[in-house]
Parts: structure tokens; C-alpha cells; sequence
């Protein structure tokens, strides 16, 4: 009922780490309330939103936990949190040269579970930085492929498929733990490869 919106009202902002996030509700035509949130992360220059939850409706769709009893998350929660978070990756590995190795994997360290250190991360993403040309090819498909979801241990998630521009293939298998209302990486397994065309 987007459409049906007469006007907005916010309670609460806070940006942290490149992430926003917006409390308030929406006033609709009928004079129906619908309180909200929405999480927003910035890419370039703009804000987009990567989450929206409709309390009264219990709707939601983006990258928080939505799990119940060691349920997979709903197609497009799983799909906007695989995404979030390979950019996430993608970024670290294209960054060095404007920001420093160093401040792009103390970017992307809080959106791993506890634990990660600067250097496993550098273990991570070095093979893709090898790989510069591939991930900024496979980095112009905004969705990726999911070829299988499965329940992961404290009420997360695990998400394996692959992201592919030819010539280039990126495969992915994610595990997903929940932190507070966010998804964080538990465990992360690529491989990014550029295959022969006949």
C-alpha cells in the first residue's frame, strides 16, 4: 500500500558504518497508521534501502533475521542478505588502491561474527583481489542465483548458488548467524573463476 501514502513521520535515525537505519510510520489516504523501520546502506553516493519491516502487517523483506524454530528465512530475505553481503566482499577486494587494505577489511570486519581477524579476512579476500577484472564483472549482476538454503546452527542460515557474467562465474556458500536484527557472516566459501568461451 505504497501507493496509499499520505504522509510519513520518523521517530528515530542513526547511521553507522555506511548503515542508516529509520524508526516511524507511514499515515495512509484512509488515515490508517503503519508503523516501520527501515535499514538503508550507502552505495556511491546514494542511500538504498536493504530492509523494510511492517509491524502491523508483519511483513517484511531485506537482510534481519526472520527465522522461527530453525526455519531458512523467507526467498527474499535469503536473496537481499547473499547480496548485501557479497557486495560487501566485492568492495573489499576492489578498495585497496582509493582507501587502503588496511581501512577496507576494518570495513568489512563488523559484518562478520565475532572473531574475525584482520588477517583471516586478508586470507579471504586476497585470491579475489588477484581477481580484480572478475569481480568487477560478476559485481554488475545484482542477483544472485540461489540453489539451496538449509537451517545452520543458533538459528541461522546457510545459502549457497553463484553469481554469473560471462566469461566469469563467482559460486558462493554462506553461513548466516543472527545478531540482534541483523544477519552477520559466520562462514564464508568462494570461488571466482573465468571459464573458456567455445
Amino acid at each position: 500500500r505504497f501507493d496509499q501514502v499520505a504522509e510519513t513521520s520518523w521517530s528515530s535515525r542513526s547511521i553507522k558504518n555506511g548503515l542508516g537505519s529509520l524508526e516511524g510510520s507511514l499515515t495512509l489516504d484512509d488515515g490508517g497508521v503503519i508503523p516501520l523501520s527501515l535499514q538503508l546502506v550507502k552505495e556511491g553516493g546514494d542511500w538504498k534501502v536493504s530492509f523494510i519491516e511492517l509491524r502491523e502487517a508483519g511483513l517484511s523483506g531485506g537482510a534481519g533475521p526472520q527465522t522461527g524454530g530453525g526455519d531458512v528465512p523467507p526467498e527474499n530475505v535469503v536473496l537481499n542478505t547473499v547480496r548485501f553481503h557479497t557486495n560487501l566482499l566485492f568492495e573489499a577486494a576492489q578498495r585497496e588502491d582509493e582507501a587502503g587494505w588496511q581501512s577496507s577489511l576494518e570495513y568489512l570486519q563488523p559484518f562478520f561474527v565475532d572473531g574475525a581477524t584482520i588477517a583471516q579476512l586478508e586470507e579471504l579476500v586476497t585470491p579475489m583481489r588477484n581477481l580484480k577484472d572478475g569481480v568487477e564483472i560478476v559485481s554488475r549482476s545484482r542477483q544472485p542465483v540461489v540453489e539451496r538454503t538449509s537451517p545452520a546452527a543458533n538459528g541461522g542460515f546457510q545459502a549457497a548458488g553463484y553469481y554469473e557474467v560471462t566469461p566469469w562465474r563467482y559460486d558462493y556458500d554462506y553461513t548466516f548467524i543472527p545478531d540482534g536484527d541483523d544477519w552477520k557472516l559466520g562462514a564464508v566459501d568462494y570461488e571466482l573463476n573465468k571459464f573458456k568461451l567455445e
